[in-house]
C-alpha cells in the first residue's frame, strides 16, 4: 500500500481566506486528526483532561497545540480542515485554482457580462415604465 505524497501547506493568503472561525477543539475532517488547545481555555470543565486522555490512548488522532488558545477552522468541499493541520489537505484545492486561474478569470468575465446585459435590460424597462 502506498503512502499519499506529503503536501506542501496552504499559503496564509489562502488561509485568511477560508478560516472563519476559532474554537478550543476541531477535527480536521480531511485527515480524522483533532486539534486542541493544551492551555484548555474556553473548554467546559474535564474537556481538556478528557482530550488528553484520548490523546494518550491513539495519539496520531490527537494533537495538542500550546502556542494559541484557539484552534483556527474552515470548510471548504462541504468539509471542515483546521488551518495548521500537518496533512495539508486543503492544499490541493489552492493548487487547482492557481493552476486553472485563466479558466476561472474567463468565467467570472462571462458572468459579469451576462451581469451586466441583464442589468441594462432591468434599467431599460424601468425606464419605460417611468415615462409611462
Amino acid at each position: 500500500m502506498s503512502k499519499k505524497p506529503k503536501l506542501d501547506p496552504p499559503s496564509e493568503e489562502f488561509a485568511d481566506v477560508l478560516c472563519d472561525g476559532g474554537t478550543p477543539a476541531a477535527e480536521c475532517e480531511f485527515c480524522g486528526v483533532t486539534h486542541y488547545v493544551g492551555s484548555g481555555h474556553y473548554m467546559d470543565e474535564g474537556e481538556l483532561e478528557c482530550l488528553q486522555q484520548a490523546a494518550k490512548a491513539e495519539p496520531e488522532k490527537y494533537q495538542e497545540n500550546n502556542t494559541s488558545d484557539a484552534i483556527s477552522f474552515g470548510y471548504i468541499d462541504g468539509r471542515r480542515f483546521v488551518w495548521g493541520c500537518p496533512c495539508n489537505s486543503v492544499r490541493k484545492y489552492e493548487d487547482w485554482i492557481n493552476n486553472h486561474r485563466t479558466l476561472i478569470l474567463r468565467y467570472f468575465e462571462r458572468v459579469r457580462s451576462a451581469n451586466e446585459i441583464e442589468l441594462n435590460r432591468l434599467t431599460e424597462q424601468l425606464r419605460a415604465a417611468t415615462r409611462e
